[in-house]
């Protein structure tokens, strides 16, 4: 049993310890230290020494504030109109107990003399504390305390209210443990739930969010494939009308071909036309020249003949026929662009594409410009 309670948070300990070593220095027991004997229950001890109590010292501080425990046990003290509240730091008391002044010893140091709110608690614990320091004498009429003599009657009377006293503390320490109690599983259960929720929320904008995505998912898949629908769509009428055109385009070159082919026709046969007048001229007027000059006549007489049985071959389609008449005609005027450009045509009917290509390159360096077209044609 000790006569100063200290009630304090535990975050304060040190600070505690040295306020109890102070008051110890008076002359009074202090309970502060929450280790209890052996064999015994925490509640126990709690209870004995609330109810034995003298005088409530209660540390404010932070700590001890926002501390439910600090608040039952000042309850206690204040309830018996033995509390004696100190400040250790600036804090916010709370409302029910600002009434009462409370002794400022932020600025005491242990090793230093006591300042002025230390002197401020040791008056208020002997003030409130007085019978501290009275003696007790046991007589044969009752106890006395101090000049006071107290029946045994009035000891009876004293211990059952005492005991009373006890249970009531008791059973308020117990009411406000289950309240304590209750009010933690409350918040448990709350934080519980914000937890379920939370995890319940974030499930459900994942499922969301996959949802999302799938669906844009969806419709670039199918945006992909109408794209794809569309290209094969354009593609297959391209195709459909490259081939119509490439089924058309035999019948434009060889209409071309036919058509180019008569219009050297015409030029041949117009300049063997002249060609012949000339030499008719030439062998009426001129029987004076030399055998030298009539054989080289006869020579370009026997080309023209060759040239011109090519090109009734090339009609009959004997194109091999037509490409030996030619080639005869070369050997005997090798200067004859037109023959190499109706040789090539020859060889190109035969599919002989390299040596009707060749043909043309020799007519055109010859200066036949109708191999270019050809060339164009059928040869890059």
């Amino acid at each position: 049993m000790s006569d100063i309670f200290i009630s304090y948070a535990k975050q304060d300990r040190t600070r505690a310890k040295e306020v109890a070593t102070r008051l110890e220095q008076e002359g009074w027991s202090v309970f502060w230290d929450r280790s209890i004997p052996i064999g015994t229950t925490w509640d126990e001890v709690l209870d004995h020494e609330l109810s034995s109590m003298k005088v409530m010292v209660v540390l404010w501080s932070q700590a001890s504030v926002a501390s439910k425990w600090v608040r039952i046990e000042a309850e206690e003290g204040d309830s018996r109109n033995i509390l004696v509240p100190v400040l250790l730091e600036e804090a916010k008391i709370p409302i029910r107990f600002r009434a009462l002044q409370a002794a400022d010893i932020s600025d005491w140091i242990a090793s230093q003399p006591d300042t002025t709110g230390m002197s401020q608690l040791l008056e208020a614990i002997a003030r409130i504390g007085h019978l501290l320091h009275q003696n007790e004498v046991t007589t044969e009429k009752g106890k006395q305390i101090g000049g006071k003599v107290i029946t045994k009657e009035e000891e009876r009377i004293r211990f059952e209210a005492s005991e009373k006293q006890k249970r009531e503390v008791k059973e308020r320490l117990r009411v406000e443990a289950e309240k304590i109690r209750k009010e933690e599983e409350e918040r448990l259960k709350i934080e519980a739930e914000k937890k379920r929720k939370k995890g319940v929320d974030e499930r459900l904008k994942r499922e969301v969010e996959n949802q999302k995505k799938q669906e844009q998912e969806r419709l670039a898949i199918e945006a992909e494939k109408q794209r794809k629908k569309e290209e094969v769509e354009r593609l297959n009428v391209e195709t459909e009308s490259q081939k119509k055109e490439d089924e058309k385009q035999p019948e434009r070159i060889k209409e071309k071909q036919d058509e180019g082919l008569k219009k050297v026709k015409k030029s041949l046969f117009i300049g063997i036309g002249v060609v012949a007048i000339l030499l008719l001229i030439l062998f009426i007027w001129q029987p004076w020249k030399s055998n030298t000059t009539q054989f080289e006549q006869q020579l370009r007489d026997d080309a023209a003949t060759l040239f011109i049985r090519g090109n009734y071959k090339m009609d009959q389609k004997d194109y091999s026929g037509a490409i030996s008449d030619f080639t005869k005609a070369i050997e005997l005027d090798p200067e004859d662009a037109a023959t190499y450009l109706f040789r090539g045509s020859a060889k190109n009917f035969l599919n002989d594409k390299t040596g009707a290509c060749k043909d043309w390159e020799i007519a055109l360096a010859k200066g036949e410009g109708g191999a270019g077209f050809y060339l164009e044609k059928y040869c890059k």
